[in-house]
């Protein structure tokens, strides 16, 4: 025979796991949305800094592309408020490596 006081712990318990799904999918979407917009924000960034290197040197070897993928956001905007003082192609290693 169940108790009325294991009754009421197995309900609490049940809406504690059902409040912990649901907590759990609103953190979950949250951390997605974040994540995606810093990638929408990095893979902006990268777009533009690769059509100025185009404009610039007209041929940027794939090799500097796939590089410039690898690289986080400061690393990219440096390179982007520098694009100025680049001369030739590859003064972009100093900012890969």
């Amino acid at each position: 025979m169940i108790s009325n006081l294991e009754r009421s712990l197995k309900h609490e318990f049940k809406k504690s796991k059902i409040e912990g799904k649901r907590e759990g999918k609103i953190e979950g979407k949250i951390e997605g949305k974040i994540e995606g917009k810093i990638e929408g924000k990095i893979e902006g960034i990268l777009a533009v800094l690769i059509e100025q290197l185009r404009e610039k040197f007209t041929n940027v070897p794939s090799e500097f592309v796939d590089e410039l993928k690898k690289l986080d956001e400061k690393k990219l905007l440096l390179i982007a408020k520098d694009i100025f003082k680049i001369e030739k192609i590859d003064d972009l290693k100093k900012y890969i490596n």
